[in-house]
């Protein structure tokens, strides 16, 4: 009999241990935290924030206290015209608005967000989750200051992307301080694509395309009055060279002139001072003479002849 009691006192003793260490182990997986990375968790009890915020790794909390996940990786909320090609994190449809002049745009673009750790619980507190954060914050913020700040700039300065840069630029500045306030973070604001009216299209094309013709005739005329001066350079660059060459063939023939004069001068000096040159030339101009005639009397030989003697 005392056995039996034993026994059944070992029996309830291991069943106890064995609860207790079940609770031990339940309790130490309920009070187990961890937190996926681009992740925090927000810890609650009995149904509030505690204002506790576990980041990545693992945590540990009390086994009553419970915990909300809320993604801290940027996002992105882009508009186009077929939302359902997008690959963004939420999209939308491109926003109607009016320049300075009264023209029609659309415009896309892209909002580059992400939530602050430290500003997970007021984010929970007032939104309750990244949804509500993109439709109340992201997307009715960027929208509406979408809209206002293209009155402040010209239809034409948009459509040949000079504005495009100061416009996306003051819209980042605008949401940048807005987001701020609200505890969401402005990576940044792009502008994807400004699209106009076909009859504002096609009025700028035609104005572009009278400018372009303009611009073609000035450089034909301008192209005409080179010409014009090129062939007057031409012809005036030959007349010079005719007037240059007519100088040079009338100073050659000059300075012929004067060297044939010279000479006749220097010869004639020369035999007046040299009579017997003048016999010396003829004698040299007689050496190819073969034959020829002489006067019979009133000839002075140069050189004695010889005359024959009778026997």
């Amino acid at each position: 009999m005392l056995r039996r009691k034993l026994q059944s006192g070992q029996s309830i003793g291991i069943v106890g241990i064995g609860i207790a260490l079940l609770i031990v182990v339940v309790l130490a997986v309920l009070s187990l935290a961890p937190v996926k990375f681009g992740t925090v968790k927000a810890v609650t009890f009995a149904g509030g924030l505690s204002g506790t915020i576990y980041q990545q790794g693992l945590n540990f909390k009390a086994p009553w206290q419970g915990t909300r996940t809320f993604n801290i990786q940027r996002q992105t909320y882009e508009t186009s015209n077929n939302p359902g090609s997008s690959l963004a994190n939420f999209t939308d449809y491109v926003i109607e608005a009016k320049t300075s002049d009264g023209q029609s745009i659309q415009v896309s673009y892209t909002v580059i967000f992400r939530v602050a750790p430290d500003t997970v619980v007021s984010i929970l507190d007032n939104y309750g989750s990244m949804e509500a954060v993109v439709e109340n914050i992201v997307k009715a913020k960027s929208r509406s200051e979408a809209r206002k700040s293209a009155q402040n700039y010209e239809a034409g300065a948009l459509y040949s992307g000079v504005g495009i840069k100061l416009y996306e630029t003051e819209v980042a500045r605008i949401l940048d301080g807005s987001y701020d306030n609200e505890g969401v973070v402005l990576v940044e604001f792009l502008i994807r694509e400004i699209s106009f009216e076909p009859a504002y299209v096609d009025a700028i094309t035609a104005k572009q395309i009278a400018a372009e013709n303009i611009v073609t005739q000035s450089n034909s005329a301008r192209a005409a009055v080179f010409e014009r001066d090129r062939q007057v350079t031409l012809a005036e660059a030959d007349a010079a060279t005719r007037v240059l060459l007519a100088q040079a063939d009338a100073e050659r023939i000059t300075l012929l002139a004067d060297a044939q004069a010279e000479a006749i001068t220097l010869q004639g000096v020369a035999l007046e001072a040299y009579p017997a040159m003048t016999q010396w030339e003829f004698v040299q101009h007689l050496e190819n003479v073969t034959w020829g005639f002489l006067p019979s009397e009133g000839v002075t030989p140069l050189i004695p002849i010889p005359v024959p003697t009778t026997p």
